[in-house]
């Protein structure tokens, strides 16, 4: 099993999503705990939570403490699978931000992987532009 403090280094969001993208393709599981602790609004926010469920969706993961403000995740991946997948973030939160957790993982998938994003950010503060 793979562990990590999300409360090292900035405490960012991104700790989170390389760990997902991680152990989806090693087929590891994850525990990470201490989510985005040191943000003014800790733990999963609506971006992370889609991030992670999305990942789930890729490789067929059974996931626990997956809810907005959860501070401590459990992630055990299975096969990449692929296929056609919907996501939505449902906020302005960054669609590039979620692409970077799980394009790699779409890299490793058994079948063309569709991914159809919808409702949310393509220009938000502090993260890449979707252009």
């Amino acid at each position: 099993m793979i562990e990590i403090d999300g409360n090292k280094k900035s405490g960012s969001g991104t700790i989170l999503r390389l760990s997902i993208s991680l152990a989806s393709i090693l087929g590891e599981e994850l525990h990470i705990y201490n989510i985005r602790k040191r943000r003014r609004l800790p733990g999963l926010r609506p971006q992370h939570l889609e991030s992670v469920l999305l990942a789930a969706k890729l490789c067929n993961a059974k996931v626990k403490g997956a809810h907005l403000g959860s501070e401590e995740l459990w992630f055990n991946p299975s096969e990449i699978i692929g296929g056609k997948i919907e996501a939505q973030i449902g906020t302005a939160g960054s669609i590039p931000m979620l692409l970077m957790t799980i394009l790699p993982i779409c890299a490793f998938a058994k079948q063309r992987t569709y991914i159809h994003v919808d409702k949310g950010g393509t220009s938000v503060r502090y993260s890449p532009t979707i252009n």
